[in-house]
């Protein structure tokens, strides 16, 4: 066990998914990266003033609301602004972060 499974709250924040158009094109391509469904909160909450800068709105708000989308997750973990990235790109950026985060 690392240090993130013993400090971790349990707490998970909602990960909108992709289009239908691309669970699609997995379907097609199962190559294509799976979307998370949650993240730990304990990962976002490190950033929430990214979060806030980039929605205007506190964590505990854009989860109530169903949470953010893999790009604009990937913006608020890299502590940045927001830019679309497509969503391959984006889910695979994401995984990698929270597979980083959970080996610290």
């Amino acid at each position: 066990m690392n240090h993130r499974d013993a400090e971790n709250t349990g707490r998970l924040f909602p990960v909108m998914l992709p289009s239908q158009d691309y669970n699609r094109k997995r379907v097609k391509n199962p190559g294509l990266p799976e979307c998370p469904t949650v993240i730990d909160w304990e990962m976002l909450a490190q950033h929430e003033a990214q979060a806030q800068c980039n929605h205007s709105q506190t964590l505990e708000c854009l989860a109530q609301r169903g949470g953010l989308a893999p790009d604009e997750i990937l913006a608020v973990i890299e502590d940045r602004a927001w830019h679309f990235i497509e969503h391959t790109e984006s889910i695979r950026l994401v995984t990698q972060h929270i597979a980083a985060w959970r080996n610290e």
